[in-house]
């Protein structure tokens, strides 16, 4: 399960950077810097499967969950990815196994 959750951490931080390395393309030919949203750049990528995605869920799951999910895609992709990365990563993260705490007994 450890290595699922860093796999899935290294992936999330390899998006950030390169959600950041479109940004900064688009920059240079923009002239002007914007972090790209994560719905943008899904929509970029597949527009269909981003449209099937929100009718599933707003038929099928729960409408509500759709207005949640709509705020995270507003976001600036590099930060949700980086998020993820990270939070991914420290579920991931190997532990020695010890517990050494507060109730140590002597």
């Amino acid at each position: 399960m450890r290595l699922l959750a860093r796999l899935l951490g290294y992936l999330f931080l390899f998006a950030a950077i390169a959600s950041l390395a479109f940004d900064l393309l688009a920059w240079s030919t923009r002239g002007s810097f914007r972090l790209s949203e994560v719905g943008d750049l899904w929509a970029k990528i597949d527009r269909p499967s981003l449209n099937l995605v929100q009718a599933v869920i707003e038929r099928h799951i729960w409408p509500p969950l759709w207005d949640g999910l709509f705020w995270v895609l507003l976001q600036p992709a590099l930060v949700v990815f980086l998020v993820l990365g990270l939070v991914f990563l420290l579920l991931g993260r190997g532990g020695s196994g010890r517990r050494d705490g507060v109730f140590k007994k002597s």
